[in-house]
């Protein structure tokens, strides 16, 4: 691209005259215009440079750019490698659209430079957002200021550059069709069974024939503040009264927002330039000061300030949309909002616990697919986020409780003993696995009862015959 310059269209390829207009028959087409012209100026640039990009290289870089753009628009919306804003409120601001273009167009030149890639990108500004899309993604960089000009800029685009999968893309190119032109000529119901009405929807958004949503880009959020103490302070207590202070600018960042948030990170710094580092994490989002106070003296029970504290610093980015609940359009059954259920219940109770024992202390009992018994368990920690399906109740019945290692039994006249005489009520259920591995498993499980009651999970080991192990005891 050599410069972000105005190409506007030719007002001959455009706009028809109008006495021939008189003269010709009506456009059957169901791509009609049906609302005047549209209030808004939409722009969008293409970023070929971020196509072979991993998704999380794309994201992050395309959302650098999306931040350069947020000084010329407050309404931004991304879609892969495209961002398209907004400009027709900033018209004015900027002293015209030639002013603004200029101003994008180094701001954004800069910005690639920055981020080390080639200066080059795409533009399309037209009335609708979808039409500025499809004319930078074709590379045509055109302005078009008026709704009858939609039209014609079109034609020419190739299917292509539509949101179309491969199957669709066959279909259309099977019928004929190369440009978006040759679908204007087509029926819209052939259209709708071929293709689906959602496939269509983009083109008449484009000539403003249906409403468009937009997803809304907003920067990602940071909150940092720091607190210099005017002396060293060593109680626990002086120091939580400085911490409180910042939660209260912090819960203030939070509520003229509209966020919650799901952790935080406090740093205190000692006389001996030693960081004393307090990793607030939350299962459920929250915004409640008091809460937030409660898991910091929990945190501070497992620290020892050894040196004078001089400064104190709250750092946060992990941010979500605050959830609204509004008492008087729910039925009377649900009009206490501050009711707990025990899910929450039981995430406030893990996140105490972790508070003031650590990460590391709290483990949950994690099910592995596996034949071998000693390796059907695993723990993990209490914070994965990872969601797993229940595994499967086996039909044949084992003990929860397995011991660390199987315990061989005692033989005498075909009488097996533990502490007790043992007597097999049930089996066997015969396990082989792990034979590609030195110690390969080879038994038969029995369930067994004891002359107390008790019922013990036994098996016979194959491998060496006639030696018998408990492995289980069931509840």
């Amino acid at each position: 691209m050599k410069n972000f310059e105005l190409l506007a269209l030719s007002s001959k390829t455009c706009l028809k005259n109008t006495k021939a207009h008189k003269r010709t028959r009506p456009d059957p087409s169901p791509y009609q215009k049906k609302s005047p012209s549209s209030p808004s100026l939409w722009c969008a640039l293409f970023f070929p440079c971020l196509q072979g990009l991993q998704d999380s290289e794309r994201k992050k870089n395309i959302s650098e750019l999306a931040k350069t753009i947020s000084k010329f628009s407050s309404t931004i919306t991304i879609e892969s490698t495209t961002i398209i804003f907004e400009i027709k409120s900033s018209l004015r601001y900027f002293r015209g659209i030639k002013k603004l273009k200029a101003g994008i167009d180094f701001s954004v030149k800069e910005k690639l430079k920055f981020l080390d890639f080639n200066a080059i990108f795409y533009y399309g500004i037209s009335p609708t957002l979808n039409c500025s899309s499809l004319i930078a993604k074709s590379k045509k960089n055109l302005f078009i200021s008026k709704m009858s000009q939609i039209k014609p800029a079109l034609n020419n685009i190739s299917i292509n550059y539509l949101d179309l999968d491969k199957k669709q893309k066959k279909i259309l190119r099977n019928i004929g069709v190369e440009k978006i032109r040759d679908i204007w000529r087509l029926p819209t119901s052939g259209l709708k069974k071929r293709l689906g009405e959602r496939a269509l929807l983009q083109l008449k958004q484009a000539i403003d024939l249906e409403p468009e949503l937009i997803e809304r880009y907003s920067p990602q959020e940071n909150f940092t503040s720091s607190y210099n103490l005017p002396y060293p302070i060593t109680n626990e207590n002086k120091v939580l009264l400085v911490l409180k202070k910042l939660l209260d600018k912090f819960c203030i960042f939070l509520q003229k927002r509209d966020l919650s948030t799901s952790g935080f990170l406090i740093i205190l710094k000692n006389e001996k330039t030693e960081n004393i580092k307090l990793c607030i994490r939350l299962r459920h989002p929250s915004i409640s000061k008091n809460y937030f106070i409660t898991l910091i003296k929990a945190h501070l029970e497992n620290k020892q300030i050894t040196s004078p504290i001089i400064k104190a610093t709250l750092n946060a980015g992990n941010f979500q949309r605050k959830d609204h609940v509004t008492s008087s359009m729910l039925p009377t059954h649900f009009k206490d909002c501050n009711r707990k259920d025990a899910r929450f219940e039981l995430n406030r109770f893990i996140e105490i616990l972790t508070a003031r024992i650590g990460e590391e202390s709290i483990k949950k009992p994690q099910h592995i697919d596996n034949h071998c018994p000693e390796y059907t368990a695993l723990e993990s920690k209490i914070d994965e986020k990872t969601l797993k399906k229940a595994p499967k109740i086996p039909q044949n019945l084992r003990p929860i409780w397995l011991l660390p290692e199987p315990r061989k039994l005692n033989k005498c006249n075909h009488q097996l003993y533990d502490s007790r005489k043992i007597f097999l009520v049930s089996g066997p259920e015969r396990i082989e696995s792990r034979w590609w591995k030195k110690n390969k498993t080879q038994r038969d499980y029995y369930i067994a009862e004891e002359d107390c009651g008790a019922r013990l999970w036994v098996f016979q080991d194959k491998i060496k015959p006639g030696q018998w192990f408990v492995h289980g005891v069931f509840s």
